[in-house]
């Protein structure tokens, strides 16, 4: 956000600006985020003249802020050579994510606006797949050769310094562009002149292949608190390099999509229920995408009403047994979602060791059955009371208890089954694993209501 002056008033002053000295005040006071944000609330004309009148890399940055269709729309509209010039500035990582987005004859117009190397560079990102850290790698970075001296990486760096994606490190590469280490830029700074890189760069880099998941390259960009991970092929050649701004997109774009699929949104629909595209979308494609897990949930439904009627007689000998069926089914709703929720965050995050698993589900219902339990003497106390027989309030305790048990048993043990069964854990949603808790919970509550109560002449 822009502090002190209305971005709206700096806007209108920098249009209004007629040389590169009245601009340059004006544009200190900017930041791209806020002159996207703007953006839309101007005529296409000043959009346009905004664009033209934006230093390249500003520009290019204003951009990144923007949906892929906005930058299309803008970038087709400019003139040619100015197009050029921004897409030039632009990342080659946001480049690739911008042609992905795109129909092909769209993409191919862009296309042609980069240079050869350019776009020999973002068919080679394209060729990775989409949520792959190759996919996400940007090609400037700063490259050194390990005899080169530390004076004359610094002068290379002097020349294409503000192209580089990260200013931090050089890397080393041999002559066929294999990763042979990274030498920090204070290290050379700090070095005699003459030294060699070799004798500066460190041979033990963390890297990250092409085709690894980008998930996967979150964690180790995390985890070792790196400013940026190099990315190389299967023969440890450089691809590029992926910088923390780059993780914060990946980090938003997965929490987006365990959302979807918390919701029973599945994985080839993810595409579709991007925030933007769900509101815009028509109404066949929204019940093609939600309606199906509503019917499962509507079949659940039914099974449980009918597992109601199965133990219809038990109902009518103990009325009160009604007033405890939604405390029953809403306890262990929770436990199982909060189940489900530990392990796709716990396999995202590289935590769950499948040679532990089993344990994990005893452990987990171990917790499962100690809430149900504590919750259970609270909820049974109550039940006692009210109706007046300490036999209803054994029963509401002893099928909490259970559910809550079983509840987690079904939310952590159900998506690892289908993890190690080839699909998406996340396809164990909320309303899979709530549908088979409620029947399985509508048993037992009835089968101990039966036992306990009817049986003994209640």
């Amino acid at each position: 956000m822009t502090y002190g002056r209305n971005v709206d008033q700096l806007v209108r002053s920098f249009l209004q600006a007629t040389s590169k000295e009245e601009r340059e005040p004006l544009l200190h006071e900017l930041q791209p985020f806020d002159v996207a944000e703007m953006l839309e609330e101007l005529l296409e004309e000043e959009q346009l003249q905004l664009l033209a009148s934006l230093p390249r890399p500003f520009a290019a940055e204003v951009l990144e802020h923007l949906d892929h269709d906005y930058q299309y729309h803008l970038l087709r509209r400019v003139d040619e050579s100015i197009a050029q010039e921004i897409l030039a500035a632009m990342p080659s990582d946001a480049i690739s994510d911008l042609i992905r987005s795109l129909h092909r004859r769209q993409a191919d117009i862009l296309l042609n606006l980069l240079s050869s190397e350019a776009r020999g560079q973002i068919h080679e990102l394209l060729s990775y797949p989409e949520d792959s850290a190759g996919a996400l790698a940007n090609v400037a970075y700063l490259r050194a050769r390990d005899h080169w001296p530390a004076s004359q990486v610094l002068e290379h760096f002097r020349k294409v310094g503000q192209e580089a994606g990260i200013m931090n490190y050089a890397y080393v590469v041999d002559s066929k562009g294999g990763l042979s280490g990274v030498a920090s830029l204070r290290d050379l700074l700090l070095s005699d002149g003459r030294t060699p890189v070799s004798e500066l760069m460190h041979t033990s880099v963390v890297s990250v292949e092409a085709d690894t998941d980008q998930e996967e390259a979150a964690r180790l960009l995390e985890e070792y608190d790196f400013a940026a991970l190099p990315v190389v092929d299967s023969e440890g050649r450089m691809v590029g390099i992926i910088t923390h701004d780059d993780i914060l997109d990946v980090v938003e774009e997965e929490a987006t999509e365990d959302i979807y699929r918390k919701g029973g949104l599945s994985i080839s629909d993810l595409e579709m229920v991007r925030s933007e595209r769900l509101l815009q979308a028509s109404l066949l494609n929204v019940l093609r995408v939600r309606f199906p897990w509503l019917l499962f949930v509507l079949v659940g439904g039914l099974v449980a009403g009918m597992v109601i009627g199965r133990f219809e007689a038990t109902l009518e000998a103990v009325v009160g047994l009604a007033f405890f069926i939604p405390v029953i089914m809403d306890m262990g709703g929770n436990v199982g979602t909060q189940a489900s929720t530990i392990f796709v965050r716990g396999l995202i995050l590289g935590h769950i060791e499948p040679q532990r698993v089993v344990r994990y589900i005893l452990r987990e219902m171990a917790s499962g059955l100690t809430m149900g339990g504590i919750t259970g003497v609270a909820a049974g106390a109550v039940a006692a009371l009210w109706q007046g027989d300490i036999r209803i309030g054994l029963v509401v305790f002893l099928a909490l208890t259970l559910t809550c048990g079983i509840a987690s048993l079904v939310g952590f043990g159900f998506p690892w089954l289908l993890h190690r069964m080839g699909f998406d854990p996340a396809a164990a949603s909320d309303p899979l694993i709530t549908t088979v808790k409620d029947i399985t919970g509508l048993i037992i509550y009835f089968t101990l209501a039966t036992t306990l109560l009817t049986r003994a002449g209640v």
